[in-house]
């Protein structure tokens, strides 16, 4: 049965790869018999390369990957993968411009395709030479660049393929145009111009947050806070406030020693100073995958969270610090809540009876649910209020602890 699955997952791909290329002279085809991909002359029919690939890719900028020598087989998860084999790249008349020898390729993009040959990586052009040494531990494709890493040392290529910052460097960001870069040598951070190599910033600083976006970093020295951008001109100074922290990539919060406050970099405020004694930011993901920017706020003791521009989403009605999310929990007075973004109450357990309370997402049961301990037995309930387990032995415990039951909330 799973050889007749592979044949069609195969089969399947051939003909995306021939309808997508149907359109041009030569296109891929499929050799049913030995499994295995050719080129032909789609007009003619005629075979222009003998069926002897293991896998052909889609074309990108008029060249299309091809693997010699790889077997599909089966991964842990039951899909059909390719294994083994070298990569090389053909044209679209079917012809191997770039030898087949690389354990992994990449797609084409602005000219320049990553390669891997023993588990080192580079970047190759058109013609096959290589622009970016394949020796790197790996690359990372940046909008400004490619950030190379060499063991523990990071370093940076331009687009052309030229080196512009040598793998020296324990921590390396390049910004956004491409001139400057922040980087860490022994313990400390600077910034450097990237053609003349001299620092902007001398490497004296303690700590450096990039703010990715918005192409500006915290920097501490001293113990002390400041905000530049990648010119290194300080928009906020040194000594200004007594703590600044990163929010998102626009806004930061930051401590006049009493109270908090939310701005950003040019410090518009978005939620102003003496409202709250504690800020800080977080992101989360809910569960259709949509993001929220939010804070953790507190005042007199009391904890909530609110959106990034000032809105209440939880009132500061909670004992403790909590994680906004679709389902939270926190303390309350002398109990322990577990509430859904909109603060609506879903179970409230009182912490004289009911232990060691946590909730956590069964992904066997695909639920989240709610442990505790009563009379030193531990038990499980999910959202509904209903006990998962033995639940005459957890009614015994509650009654022998001298509680009740939670109820649903009026």
């Amino acid at each position: 049965m799973k050889t007749r699955l592979r044949f069609l997952f195969i089969s399947f791909l051939a003909l995306n790869i021939f309808e997508i290329n149907a359109q041009n002279a030569v296109a891929p085809y499929y050799d049913a018999v030995n499994e295995l991909f050719g080129f032909k002359d789609t007009v003619s029919s005629q075979i222009i390369v003998v069926a002897k690939y293991s896998d052909v890719n889609d074309f990108s900028e008029e060249l299309a990957a091809v693997n010699l020598g790889g077997i599909w087989d089966y991964d842990e998860f039951d899909d059909v993968e390719l294994y083994g084999g070298k990569w090389g790249f053909v044209d679209r008349s079917g012809k191997e411009i770039i030898p087949v020898k690389y354990d992994n390729v990449s797609a084409f993009s602005n000219g320049l395709a990553m390669v891997e040959i023993n588990g080192t990586y580079g970047y190759i052009n058109k013609q096959g030479l290589e622009l970016i040494p394949v020796k790197f531990d790996w690359i990372v494709d940046e909008e400004s660049g490619y950030e190379v890493w060499y063991g523990d040392m990071r370093g940076y290529y331009n687009r052309l393929g030229k080196e512009i910052l040598a793998p020296v460097y324990l921590y390396a960001q390049l910004s956004e145009n491409g001139l400057t870069a922040l980087v860490q040598k022994d313990s400390t951070y600077g910034l450097i111009d990237i053609k003349t190599k001299k620092h902007i910033i001398e490497p004296n600083l303690e700590m450096a947050e990039v703010m990715n976006k918005q192409d500006h970093f915290i920097a501490t020295r001293n113990g002390q806070y400041a905000v530049y951008d990648f010119a290194g001109k300080p928009l906020i100074p040194f000594a200004k406030y007594t703590l600044i922290d990163n929010v998102d990539d626009s806004l930061i919060a930051v401590s006049n020693g009493n109270t908090m406050a939310v701005c950003d970099v040019f410090e518009k405020f978005t939620v102003p100073f003496n409202t709250y004694n504690k800020i800080s930011g977080r992101t989360y993901t809910f569960q259709d995958f949509s993001e929220l920017t939010y804070l953790k706020v507190s005042r007199d003791g009391k904890w909530g969270c609110l959106s990034s521009t000032g809105e209440i989403l939880i009132p500061l009605e909670y004992d403790q610090e909590f994680e906004y999310a679709d389902t939270t929990f926190a303390l309350k007075a002398n109990n322990w809540v577990c509430i859904d973004k909109n603060n609506n109450t879903i179970i409230s357990l009182n912490t004289n009876v009911y232990k060691n309370c946590e909730l956590f997402y069964d992904w066997e049961m695909g639920q989240n649910l709610v442990g505790f301990s009563v009379n030193g037995n531990k038990y499980l309930m999910n959202m509904q209020r209903k006990i998962v387990g033995d639940t005459e032995k957890y009614w015994e415990d509650v009654g022998k602890a001298g509680g009740m039951a939670p109820k649903k909330p009026k």
